[in-house]
């Protein structure tokens, strides 16, 4: 191979090899480590090899299936909340009106502010005498004494929904005010012409016209919900009573608290498989329609 050939492969070599280092490398010890009796205080003297005894011992737990029950009603209820809120917020962006910049800007300070910062305003939203929600909650006589969502084992998760929609829509509205600006304005008029109606607009032409883009933000938005940590952890830690337990909480816990890496490996191994399979579902359904799209 001539050297002017060869290099773009030996420039894109240092990529790689930092890839290969902080990504491949700890994917492939995390899948070896899942087959050991490994103790995170006692790692660097003994393991002892257990093949898919850690396998077998987390499947035949009720508390896993508990979790992942959990991770995928967080995960179904943080992706709808947030297309539909940022589904909304984007149609009421792309109309005309005064302030329209400011709006926008204002809109998506949920997603610049900093993840900590944002679950702080948050806790302090739910604090059962200082919060937010008590005040109003109380000023409307809707309740006789102060709630604490966050410790309360039927609101928990729901109060992390809200603070987890809260988050992402920003992110939603962005992808999905671009796939309506991208809408061609003759549809519309057509439609008008025909005496369609708002909703037969917005079900046959906006909707359609936002496939490929509502299919990435979906995608994206469902790994991100099944992965979330930062949220979960701060506001709850799990709990109370393992209700707002997910599977990466449940990781984080089996080897950072309990010091069983080898348990903890095998979990994050489930986790990515789910999370390669909901990618490969996505590349299964909407990859053959895009590339049909491009090509027309």
């Amino acid at each position: 191979m001539k050297t002017g050939k060869s290099l773009p492969y030996i420039l894109i070599v240092p990529s790689v090899a930092f890839v290969a280092t902080i990504l491949v490398f700890p994917i492939v010890r995390a899948v070896e480590l899942s087959f050991f009796e490994v103790n995170l205080l006692t790692y660097l003297r003994r393991s002892e090899f257990v093949g898919w005894a850690n396998y077998i011992r987390l499947f035949g737990s009720a508390r896993f299936w508990k979790s992942l029950q959990i991770t995928f009603l967080f995960t179904i209820g943080s992706v709808a909340g947030t297309y539909v809120l940022g589904l909304i917020t984007a149609l009421l962006m792309n109309l005309r009106f005064r302030g329209r910049g400011i709006a926008r800007g204002a809109l998506l300070l949920p997603w610049v502010t900093p993840e900590v910062v944002l679950v702080l305003i948050w806790i302090w939203i739910y604090d059962p005498q200082f919060g937010v929600l008590n005040f109003f909650f109380r000023n409307l006589h809707l309740i006789s004494a102060n709630l604490y969502p966050l410790g309360n084992p039927s609101l928990a998760l729901g109060s992390l929904l809200v603070t987890m929609v809260w988050r992402q829509y920003p992110l939603a509205m962005l992808m999905l005010l671009a796939g309506l600006q991208s809408i061609p304005g003759e549809q519309y008029e057509a439609a008008s012409i025909d005496g369609a109606h708002l909703f037969h607009r917005f079900r046959f032409i906006t909707l359609p016209n936002l496939k490929y883009v509502s299919s990435i933000l979906v995608l994206l938005l469902t790994v991100w919900g099944f992965v979330e940590f930062v949220v979960i952890y701060l506001m709850t830690q799990g709990g109370p009573a393992h209700s707002t337990e997910t599977l990466i909480i449940r990781t984080y816990l089996s080897a950072f608290k309990y010091y069983e890496l080898g348990e903890a490996c095998a979990q994050g191994v489930v986790i990515l498989a789910v999370s390669m399979g909901f990618a490969l579902v996505y590349f299964r359904i909407f990859l053959p329609g895009m590339k049909e799209s491009v090509a027309k």
